[in-house]
């Protein structure tokens, strides 16, 4: 089981949101931190969810209801574990994905 509830994409989200270049980040040492097997696939949703249209736009990962919901679980999750002058810009994503959501229903 992962450190704190963490899934590979809600720990890429909060490390997006905390610092956007990937560049600044050990995922090697995060990682193992979390209790992954490695930093690879860390890594690798975090360069994909450096792009806004995969976080929270009009794509393959968030085609379905559920994908909808699960991003925004996501977020939430993130939310909560960032300082307080980090939070805006990934509510105001989180909110532009909860509106689709009810565009849809």
């Amino acid at each position: 089981t992962y450190k704190d509830g963490a899934s590979i994409e809600r720990l890429a989200l909060l490390l997006y949101f905390q610092n956007e270049k990937l560049y600044n980040h050990n995922f090697e040492i995060i990682g193992k931190e979390y209790n992954f097997k490695n930093g690879e696939k860390l890594k690798k949703v975090f360069s994909v969810l450096t792009k806004p249209i995969r976080r929270h736009g009009n794509c393959k990962e968030l085609e379905s209801h559920t994908q909808k919901i699960n991003r925004i679980e996501e977020y939430q999750w993130a939310i909560k574990r960032l300082p307080e002058e980090r939070k805006e810009k990934a509510i105001d994503e989180m909110k532009t994905l909860e509106s689709r959501l009810t565009i849809e229903e």
